[in-house]
């Protein structure tokens, strides 16, 4: 009976994988997508119907409310409280909340709005909560749903 040997073939070896080593190194490195940072106040600007439940007063009708683009991390909101397209309130976004600032803001004749925020809990709705001064003895808290 005849013994087979078998050597171990070391330049087999490394040869393999030093071959293996060039094909990794020579491999073209992939791009990076570029990402295009996403203004959190584009989601707010848009055309909302409000609905405001009143915690002093009966409901108020839904009424439209425009967003517009502000300066920095501001917005302007037109119409806020129905007060008309020409009187202003202006909010600040951080993420997806908002808040009005600064507080205590005259938004129309004889009214002001104390303070508030809201957040945008999807991309069609935003809740939010502020509380007028209309110069009766008991301030108007306002429960506020927009929608898109």
């Amino acid at each position: 009976m005849k013994k087979i040997t078998t050597k171990f073939n070391w330049t087999a070896v490394v040869s393999a994988v030093l071959f293996s080593l060039f094909f990794v190194q020579c491999a073209k490195d992939e791009e990076p997508t570029p990402v295009t940072p996403v203004d959190p106040k584009s989601r707010f600007v848009a055309d909302w119907t409000c609905t405001e439940v009143s915690r002093r007063d009966a409901a108020a009708q839904p009424f439209q409310i425009h967003m517009l683009n502000g300066a920095g991390d501001s917005l302007v909101m037109e119409n806020c409280y129905a007060v008309g397209f020409a009187n202003k309130a202006k909010l600040v976004v951080y993420g997806d909340s908002l808040k009005f600032a600064p507080i205590n803001q005259q938004i129309a004749n004889g009214i002001f709005l104390l303070n508030g925020k809201g957040k945008l809990t999807n991309n069609s709705t935003i809740k939010m909560t502020y509380v007028i001064d209309d110069g009766n003895p008991i301030k108007d808290t306002i429960d506020a749903i927009f929608t898109k």
